[in-house]
């Protein structure tokens, strides 16, 4: 396979990977962001449930408080029957118009009427004196009677009225607390489906940059490859001033890289006559092993072998070495 061919498929992978990624990550957002609308959806539908279960107990709690204020004299029709009835005051009228002292005047009247026309004088003066005074007495007994049961009366439709409206304000504040649930229910729920689509986004752009960013040092490499391959020397090869194994012995006068600080995983392994390590290696921007010498200690022993380049990186002449 051809440098040319194995740069190419590996590009293709890196794309092909950077696309995988960013699709998975948006599919994956656009799943979770579909369940949070759909969370929020059934929130709303609820929501509308119980207001329409409410609804008519607060309907019914508006018309009893506006009877309630009408009998109250604090709204409403000021010239309706019974307007006002819950604020003013037990009256003679009322007294006389209660049913239990009109009932008790009445039978003791009649009581009175009997026993002077068994005497024979039903209308004797008597009589009439005898009827005067049971009525002031009745009157004068069955007053605070009266007056009783006009307040307990009043209290009886006050506490009715009021009741129901109890019942009204309980549905409202029912619908108040569930509206208050379903904002923030539902308030989560966007903000789950916000934060997942933008999780999708930044997933995506992260697979993306990380494709180009791969290709990016894949191009970069490959300059650098590129840029310090072998400058001269008959039969040389792009192994990069270096020999391939333990075993190959150096030949030509090639000029290749081997400036220690494009090197790293580097290892002592023998140790030349002359003084000169070999060392094993790698490129910093290549994962082969090489083995070799370092140019600044060959430096120190033959200068001229050394050629020092217009940006400052070092190449040995091994046909020098």
């Amino acid at each position: 396979m051809s440098a040319v061919t194995a740069a190419i498929i590996s590009a293709s992978a890196l794309a092909g990977s950077a696309i995988i990624g960013a699709v998975s990550s948006n599919s994956a957002a656009n799943t979770q962001a579909r369940a949070a609308d759909r969370a929020a959806q059934l929130q709303a539908d609820q929501f509308a449930q119980q207001r329409a279960d409410q609804e008519p107990f607060r309907q019914a709690g508006i018309t009893t408080q506006n009877e309630l204020l009408r009998q109250l004299g604090l709204g409403g029709d000021a010239a309706s029957a019974g307007y006002g009835n819950l604020m003013r005051n037990f009256s003679q009228q009322d007294f006389q118009a209660d049913p239990g002292y009109q009932f008790r005047l009445s039978e003791g009247l009649k009581g009175i009427d009997r026993q002077a026309a068994a005497r024979g004088g039903l209308i004797s003066g008597g009589a009439l004196k005898a009827a005067e005074r049971y009525g002031q007495n009745l009157a004068s007994d069955e007053y605070q009677n009266a007056f009783n049961r006009y307040q307990t009366n009043r209290g009886s439709v006050y506490g009715m009225l009021s009741g129901q409206q109890g019942v009204g304000q309980g549905a409202t504040n029912a619908l108040g607390a569930a509206g208050q649930n379903y904002a923030n229910q539902a308030g989560e729920a966007y903000m789950g489906a916000g934060n997942a689509r933008a999780s999708g986004y930044i997933g995506a752009a992260n697979a993306i940059g990380q494709g180009v960013g791969g290709l990016s040092n894949m191009y970069m490499q490959n300059q650098m490859m590129n840029r310090f391959a072998p400058l001269s020397g008959a039969g040389a090869s792009p192994t990069y001033g270096l020999y391939s194994s333990p075993n190959t012995t150096m030949t030509g006068d090639g000029t290749y890289l081997s400036d220690r600080r494009f090197k790293h995983n580097i290892e002592h392994i023998a140790t030349r006559l002359d003084g000169l390590k070999v060392y094993l290696f790698e490129y910093i921007f290549s994962p082969t092993k090489h083995i070799g010498l370092m140019a600044q200690e060959v430096r120190e022993l033959y200068p001229d072998a050394v050629v020092e380049r217009d940006d400052g990186v070092l190449l040995v002449n091994y046909g020098k070495v």
